[in-house]
């Protein structure tokens, strides 16, 4: 008995420490399996916790989840939050947002000294930041990757890029100054100073925009690539390309000056100075379409390619040059004023080009008054070189011998020289008398009758 008792003891000790082994390592596996790797999450509110990856101030916090994520809300009333490995988030603005869902190159920031500031990203290697000193600046970069939007200015400046890769959009200075890009990859869009100024892709890759200066200047090309938009200076200039790729648009100073491209490529567009200038591209490539100075001058291409169309001048008013179904012409109209040049139906080169200097008319090579420089005659110098018609049917008179009488109803004309011996008699109220030769008689039923009453 006591031999198997020892035995069992034996045996219980031994299940004993097997067990205690076992739950040991279970709860050591399941304790690593468990345990958070260092820095993956972490928060700071008010100024409390977080450690280095998270920091706060009072009244302000962050958050931070992912390996290697960070987050700091610095200014007062902020907060900063960031998702993903490595993404940062930085609120250093007052009642500000700095928020970021990425990898270890996506950022958002809000700089110190700015107020109601926000810094949104959503997507891999992007970035969205406001500058220091601003107030209600935005700045977002949604979705797609290596994506950069940056909101400088002092005001109501929003820089906003939705979609795509490689799109770089910029607000710098000026007050609600506005660059969108939704979309579409590789395209540039800045402005920069001036007040309520526009740069906008929509559906399009490769596409430079700057809008520098100036008050409500504005442009914008949609389903477009590789297109150039410059504007400088002036006010409310508007420059608009559609469903056309590698079109160059230059806006010059001036106020209400338009240009747009309509299913194009390759279109050159410029406006300088003036006032309410317009320069457009409907259906056709390669154009040249320009009009500047004065107020009120238009250059249009409606379908056509290869055109160069020129309006207006220095100083200029209310002059057109067009093109209308035509390829390759050369059209200038200007400095008129009212000059009006065009092309129908007409390919090119014409040679002298189409141009109306003064006020006028010249269509293809027939202009129409004003001061010309086209090949061709004017209409207006052939009809005032015409030979009138007589409408009575009155022809040249022939030669009759001595001694005819001519008799007419019609008022006689003034009386001219005859032969000796030639009577000329009318019913009608004869002209003034001029002198006859010796014999020659001239006179009317009338004068004769009272002749016979003075005899009597």
């Amino acid at each position: 008995m006591i031999a198997v008792s020892i035995v069992n003891s034996h045996r219980k000790i031994t299940g004993a420490l097997v067990a205690g082994a076992v739950a040991s390592g279970l709860f050591v596996s399941a304790g690593l399996g468990s345990a958070p790797t260092a820095n993956a999450t972490c928060a700071s509110i008010f100024g409390i916790g977080g450690g280095a990856a998270c920091t706060s101030t009072l009244f302000s916090a962050s958050f931070a989840i992912g390996e290697g994520a960070t987050a700091h809300a610095t200014g007062p009333l902020s907060l900063g939050f960031a998702i993903g490995d490595g993404a940062q988030a930085d609120a250093g603005g007052a009642l500000s947002l700095a928020l970021v869902d990425g990898n270890a190159t996506s950022k958002a920031t809000t700089s110190a000294g700015s107020v109601l500031n926000l810094a949104w990203v959503i997507g891999g290697d992007s970035t969205a930041e406001t500058s220091p000193g601003s107030i209600f600046n935005l700045a977002t970069s949604l979705f797609g990757d290596n994506n950069h939007a940056t909101a400088g200015g002092s005001i109501g400046n929003f820089a906003t890029n939705i979609g795509g890769s490689g799109n770089n959009v910029t607000t710098q200075g000026g007050l609600f100054n506005t660059a969108t890009n939704i979309l579409g990859s590789g395209n540039i869009l800045k402005t920069q100073d001036g007040y309520v100024n526009w740069a906008r892709n929509i559906f399009g890759s490769d596409n430079a925009i700057t809008v520098n200066g100036g008050v409500a200047n504005w442009a914008r090309t949609v389903f477009g690539d590789d297109n150039t938009f410059l504007l400088t200076a002036g006010n409310v200039n508007t420059a608009r390309n559609i469903f056309g790729s590698n079109n160059t648009f230059t806006l010059n100073l001036g106020y209400g000056n338009f240009a747009r491209n309509l299913f194009g490529s390759d279109n050159f567009l410029t406006t300088a100075t003036g006032y309410s200038d317009l320069a457009t591209n409907f259906l056709g490539s390669g154009n040249h379409v320009t009009s500047i100075g004065g107020s009120y001058n238009g250059a249009r291409n409606i379908v056509g390619s290869g055109n160069m169309l020129s309006a207006g001048g220095p100083g200029s008013n209310l002059n057109l040059a067009f093109n209308f179904l035509g390829g390759t012409n050369t059209v200038a109209a200007g400095p008129g004023p009212l000059a009006f040049a065009g092309s129908i139906f007409r390919n090119g080169p014409l040679t002298p080009p189409i141009t109306q200097t003064g006020p006028g008319i010249a269509i293809n090579s027939d202009p129409i008054g004003g001061a010309a420089a086209t090949s061709g005659q004017s209409s207006t110098v052939r009809r005032a070189n015409a030979v009138p018609l007589n409408r009575t049917g009155d022809r040249a008179a022939a030669v009759k011998p001595a001694g005819t009488t001519t008799a007419t109803n019609k008022k006689t004309r003034p009386a001219t020289d005859h032969p000796t011996g030639i009577t000329t008699a009318s019913n009608k109220k004869p002209g003034p008398a001029t002198d006859h030769p010796t014999g020659t008689t001239t006179g009317s039923k009338k004068t004769r009758a009272n002749d016979h009453r003075r005899h009597r």
